[in-house]
């Protein structure tokens, strides 16, 4: 019965899903959503130069990995640890992505950051970009990683920001614009070398914001947070939460928010 259940679903989804599998791609189609692949630690990205052809693609994961430590399953799509580098510019080929999960630490051309075209992947409304904890420390990761960041701007229908392990000593120019006035949701977490936030005023859809274990922010934003707040928590920052408190410097800032957390319980 198993085994019926298992060709019915193959043999309804065959025009809209599509693997490799044994040295082979299977049931490569124009308007294929979904791609599955056994992924290895020597893969190379001319491994999938058929999915050129898939013009809707939607999500991209592996079967299985032999090493999880080179192999990350993200909502619609795998960048893989290759030697020379994650081949980022190939982004720029995937248009039709809603979500999107990149592990930065191997990125460090920002001109070939700047060839995946996220500016352009209107469809995009939740972006994740992320590095492994192992290289904040190392200078030259924090000099590649602003200019990488800077090349990845993403395009202005955005809803949801992640940004995790980033070790630049900034934030990108382009967060905070006017043009993401459709983000409603900001999470910044372990970006610990940076001392100051965006300005955010302009982000006037932003309904969440989260900021977690970024030991060197001193300040709240100096001119506001958009009044379209509703939610904001505050971890593991001990400098901004000092300034957060009901009787600190930033607290007429955010004491609008409705559901306001720092360190701890909702401040009442």
């Amino acid at each position: 019965m198993h085994d019926l259940v298992n060709d019915l679903a193959q043999y309804v989804s065959r025009e809209f899903c599509c693997n490799y599998e044994d040295g082979k791609l299977h049931g490569i189609w124009e308007n294929a959503r979904h791609f599955a692949c056994l992924m290895d630690r020597f893969d190379r990205p001319d491994k999938f130069v058929a999915l050129n052809e898939v013009k809707y693609l939607r999500t991209f994961l592996p079967l299985t990995c032999s090493n999880p430590s080179q192999c990350f399953a993200l909502s619609d799509i795998v960048i893989a640890e290759w030697d020379s580098g994650s081949k980022i510019s190939e982004l720029g080929k995937l248009s039709q992505l809603l979500t999107l999960c990149i592990r930065l630490q191997n990125v460090v051309d920002a001109t070939e950051a700047s060839e995946a075209s996220l500016n352009r992947t209107d469809y995009l409304s939740e972006l994740v970009f992320k590095w492994t904890t192992i290289s904040l420390s190392i200078t030259n990761d924090v000099d590649s990683g602003i200019k990488v960041l800077e090349n990845l701007q993403p395009h202005k229908n955005l809803k949801k920001l992640t940004i995790e392990n980033y070790s630049g000593v900034r934030f990108p120019d382009w967060l905070g614009d006017a043009i993401f006035r459709n983000m409603m949701s900001l999470s910044l977490k372990n970006c610990t070398n940076c001392v100051s936030l965006p300005p955010l005023q302009h982000l006037t859809s932003l309904e969440k914001l989260e900021i977690n274990c970024c030991e060197r922010l001193e300040e709240m934003p100096e001119h506001g947070l958009p009044n379209s707040l509703s939610y904001l928590r505050i971890k593991n920052c001990s400098l901004l939460a000092d300034r957060c408190q009901e009787d600190g410097v930033d607290w007429p800032i955010i004491s609008y928010i409705a559901n306001l957390y720092i360190n701890g319980p909702m401040v009442s």
